[in-house]
Parts: C-alpha cells; structure tokens; sequence
C-alpha cells in the first residue's frame, strides 16, 4: 500500500516538475507578466508548496533518484527568516568547525524555535533546520546524508561533539558520576538511562529518544492515527543533565552531603517538565498532582493533613439574611409600582 501511494505521488511530481520547466521557460520570454502576478513568491516556490510532499516521497521510496530529489527539497531553518531554502544552501553556509547539518523535528515552527534541544548549536552559531511536516519523521529515516554531509537530528541521545569539547566534557562526566547515578535509582523505569548533556544551554534538562526510538513528534503522530494507542509506546527515554545549570549543581552538592531525602520530590518534577518540554507526555498524572501538591505544601510551610474546618452556619445569621432579603425585595416592587404609577399619569398629557 505504501509503496504503491508512493509511486503514484512519484508520478505527480514528475509531471509537475515538467509543468513547472515549461512554466520557468515562459516566464523567461515574459518576465514582466509574471511579476505582476506573484512578485513575492517565485516560480519554484509555488511549485514547493504544492507538489513538496511528493518529492519527500521520492526520495523515501526512489533509491536510484534519491540523491537528484534532495535536491529539491525544501526547508525553513533557524537563520532562514521564516523562509525555505535548499539543503544546499545550508551546506554553502555551514560554520567552518561544523560537520553534520543539524535538524529538529517539531510540530510547527514556533515549537521548534522555542526547544531546548537546539541551545547548544545555536550557540555555537550553527543553523539548525525546522522539519514540521509529518512525512519528514520518516523521511530523515532513509536520508542519512546530503552531499556527503551527515544529518544530526537534535532530538537524539547521540548528537556528537567537537574533539576540544571531548576532553573538557569528559571531567565534567566523571564530577557528575555519583548525581547520575542518585537520579537513575530515584526515576527507576521512568527512564532508560541519565547521562550528562553536551545540547543544552539554558535548561537543566531535556528526555530525548535513543537513536532508533521514537521521538516526541513521532509518539504524537502514531497516537493521532485512527488504531494508535492511547498509552504509552515501550520507547526507551533517556533524561540528559545540564551540568553548568544551577539546578543541577545544587543537586550534585546534595548528593555529595548524602542530604537527597529533602529533594526526591523536586528531582521527580524536574523529569516531569523536561517530558513536557521535550514533547512527551506524564503518563502518572495521580503522581504527577501529588508530587506538584507535596512540593507546594513544603514552600508555603503547610501541614496537608490539616484540613480547615467547615463554617457552621449561625441560625440567626441565617434569620436576617432572609429579612433583608425580604425588604430588598419590597423595595424593588414598590420601585416597579411608583413606575408604573408615573406612566399611567403621564398618558393622558401626551394625548392632549
């Protein structure tokens, strides 16, 4: 089945691409014309938008002609402005001490611009490119390279560093080993593994798929489908820690006290929000209220097991409530009456 879809959306961008040629040497005769109709939006760019689809399903399925196809593909990255450019482009335009194309895997453009996972390389100045279309999810499964450059997805535990950073990160692995090591016993199964990041900046931590796992964006896909499962996909997840964030230090300094006891609560909700920002999902919401209320009882110094009392209501309170209630209401329909009173007396004047 989808090899068969596949091959009729191969035909229809074969066909388009052959009207869009004709279209490009028209325009050439008359540019003037084609100005006048679209003059922010080039040929090809229309072409894009609505045949894309069908190249990205070229190049999963075409073996033979994959490599002329990712050539036509199109994509907005993080210096892009918003606008789509060719990997080629990116290719031109990679920092020198750069060696992969790096890309991010987003439910749209706003989420990706906005994820934890591209800190690090957009700190290092390297462009990063948005993929929000469900098809890239499988599309980037069978394209590994362009033109000899290695695709990185950020989403992954295996994003690779530079050779310098190598030897200064390997200190920090080893200063971190025991805060590791305190945290993958406290989440259990809730987690694969703990290791320390190289990806992150800002945050203290992100959950990230293994390198054949499902990713955040690919679990919700699977889930919208009409069978997909409502729970959980048995992916490993693996929580990667931000040695240079406060948090994270504050923590490695209470493992080294052997004081944790005070911070089981607040370690569980660091792995909650780096699910949600990460693009998964709690799946203990019960725990999930728990942990939030427990940690929020200590900050406000309340004891939860000291309900406040229910009011016991006054009798005679109760008495003169309804008393005034009773005289508003009088008031009201003396208002109505005196109204009413007034209109009738003004009748007869307007007839005179």
């Amino acid at each position: 089945m989808l090899r068969l879809s596949t091959v009729c959306a191969l035909s229809v961008t074969i066909l388009a691409l052959g009207r869009w040629r004709r279209g490009s040497e028209a325009v050439d005769e008359d540019e003037d014309e084609d100005e006048d109709e679209d003059e922010n939006q080039t040929t090809y760019e229309q072409f894009w938008e609505h045949h894309g689809k069908s190249i990205k399903f070229g190049v999963i399925d075409d073996r033979k002609n994959k490599a002329k196809l990712s050539k036509l593909l199109r994509y907005p990255t993080s210096k892009s402005n918003g606008k789509d450019i060719s990997l080629e482009t990116y290719v031109e335009r990679m920092a020198e001490d750069q060696k992969h194309i790096y890309f991010l895997n987003c439910e749209s453009i706003e989420k990706c611009e906005g994820s934890p996972f591209i800190e690090k390389a957009l700190k290092k100045g390297y462009e990063v490119v948005y993929m929000t279309d469900v098809v890239d999810e499988y599309l980037v499964q069978h394209m590994t390279e362009f033109d000899g450059v290695e695709m990185q997805s950020c989403l992954r535990d295996n994003m690779k560093l530079d050779k310098e950073e190598r030897k200064a990160f390997k200190q920090l692995k080893e200063e971190f080993k025991p805060t590791v090591e305190y945290l993958k016993e406290l989440y259990g199964e809730r987690v694969a593994t703990v290791k320390v990041s190289n990806k992150l900046d800002q945050s203290p931590c992100v959950v990230t798929a293994s390198q054949y796992g499902y990713t955040a964006n690919m679990e919700r896909i699977m889930k919208s489908q009409t069978f997909g499962s409502s729970g959980g996909f048995g992916s490993p997840k693996n929580l990667e820690i931000n040695p240079r964030h406060p948090i994270m230090v504050a923590i490695k300094e209470r493992v080294e006290d052997e004081d944790t006891a005070s911070i089981n609560h607040l370690a569980q909700l660091l792995l909650d929000g780096a699910l949600v920002s990460s693009g998964f999902t709690v799946e203990d919401l019960g725990d999930f209220k728990h942990r939030m209320t427990a940690v929020v009882n200590k900050d406000l110094d309340i004891d939860a097991g000291r309900l406040v009392e229910e009011e016991v209501a006054d009798p005679e309170e109760e008495e003169e409530e309804e008393e005034e209630g009773q005289e508003e209401q009088e008031e009201q329909e003396e208002e109505v009456e005196l109204e009413e009173e007034a209109e009738e007396e003004a009748a007869p004047k307007e007839e005179l």
